[in-house]
């Protein structure tokens, strides 16, 4: 920064000069700390001053155009970098935009990549080097599917340029579809159409003797449509028979009686229905219960003297394993708390891990552990399972280890 230092009369005449510190200094006016100018020469200093420094600038700016015109590397130009679709129908499916550009430098122009800023949009590009002078393209095709209303994407290029990194954009809105009756009862049967075929409890605790889902059903048959009888799982029942009506929309209530359960966690089961349907007589629902265990609520006092369930770790990486080798871990727990712990069930994600406690009950102060093997026959590449512990520890009911491995083919 300069600094003119000077008498405060003099700092009307210099108040336009920003960027520029004024301090008093009687008889002369100093510029930074090796410059020191008379007062009575001051106005004979200063246009020299400003006339060097719009001297530098122009040197400047000539040395940046040099510069820029001296590339001789690849450069890319669009005919446009934004696109407006306008409005667009949902049932016309897809849409497409193509972006052309030429290389306007003096080396072969490569695009190395194109990203998309969703799923929702497809890119497509040159994949060959675009000599100098030559035209290439990138293509973005966006799907409406799902998406109404207005809509602003954008796809990043990446190409051997400098900068090597550009941003292409697109705008539109989406007209929806109407929608249909299969687009409301899509999953078919028979004569029976369902929105979806499937009962989902979502979380449901153990101690839950009775709640429901609706099954909702679509006769589109000239005739009554009549499910018999329902089989497959114990723990869920529905009142039969029931009489579904002609060109009628009907909700069945399905109950679920979760403590006639004993697989905690994520259960996966289906139903069948038995009907009279002359196309399909037998209907097969998927069935999703979350089971939980209940734990009653407990005062502070009663946490600090409940069991405590402690991991010496939670996490184990197998390294690299080769497919089809067998490998195993054991999980070493404690009880840390002041009652007896309980470990209810060990539940794995896939059935290529095999948890085994070697003890499911434990005094306070005991411990034990728990050995997990993993099967690595027709997996490859990174592995990532997780294994729920479901004990009666009121803090952590649900406790999750997890095992990872890096598995390669194996090499005869």
């Amino acid at each position: 920064m300069i600094k003119f230092k000077f008498t405060k009369n003099y700092k009307k005449v210099f108040k336009y000069a920003k960027g520029i510190e004024f301090t008093s200094m009687a008889g002369r006016i100093s510029f930074g700390t090796n410059v020191v100018v008379p007062r009575m020469k001051l106005f004979l200093y200063l246009p020299k001053y400003f006339a060097m420094k719009k001297l530098y600038l122009l040197l400047f700016g000539l040395f940046l155009t040099f510069n820029v015109f001296s590339q001789d590397g690849p450069a890319i130009k669009f005919d446009v970098k934004d696109h407006n679709f306008g409005r667009i129908n949902e049932a016309d499916g897809k849409a497409i935009f193509t972006y052309k550009f030429t290389n306007i430098g003096e080396k072969p122009l490569k695009i190395e990549k194109v990203i998309p800023s969703c799923g929702c949009t497809t890119p497509d590009w040159s994949k060959e080097e675009i000599k100098p002078g030559k035209q290439g393209f990138i293509s973005a095709t966006f799907d409406p599917t799902g998406r109404p209303g207005l809509f602003n994407k954008y796809i990043t290029v990446y190409a051997n340029t400098s900068p090597n990194i550009m941003m292409l954009t697109f705008k539109g809105e989406v007209m929806p579809r109407t929608e249909t009756f299969e687009d409301s009862f899509p999953s078919v049967s028979g004569n029976l159409h369902f929105i979806i075929n499937a009962l989902n409890y979502n979380s449901v605790y153990n101690n839950v003797k009775d709640t429901f889902q609706d099954l909702i059903v679509y006769n589109t048959s000239s005739r009554p449509i009549t499910i018999k009888s329902v089989s497959g799982l114990n723990y869920i029942k529905a009142q039969t028979p029931i009489i579904i009506p002609v060109r009628k929309e009907m909700h069945i209530p399905f109950h679920l009686e979760a403590t006639a359960m004993t697989d905690l966690g994520l259960n996966l089961g289906a139903l069948k229905l038995f009907t009279d349907d002359e196309a399909e007589p037998e209907k097969i629902i998927s069935v999703v219960v979350d089971l939980h265990q209940y734990l009653p609520h407990m005062t502070d006092l009663e946490i600090a003297k409940a069991t405590r369930l402690d991991f010496d770790t939670k996490m184990h990486d197998y390294g690299t394993v080769k497919e089809g080798e067998i490998v195993k871990y054991s999980f070493k727990f404690h009880n840390k708390g002041k009652k007896d712990l309980k470990i209810y069930q060990v539940k794995s994600t896939c059935g290529c891990t095999a948890p085994d406690p070697k003890k499911t009950e434990l005094k306070p102060g005991e411990s034990s552990e728990i050995e997990v093997t993993f099967y690595s026959a027709g997996k490859h590449g990174r592995e990532t399972r997780d294994i729920t512990v479901f004990s009666n520890d009121p803090m952590n009911p649900e406790m999750i280890i997890q095992i990872s491995a890096n598995v390669i083919q194996h090499k005869d």
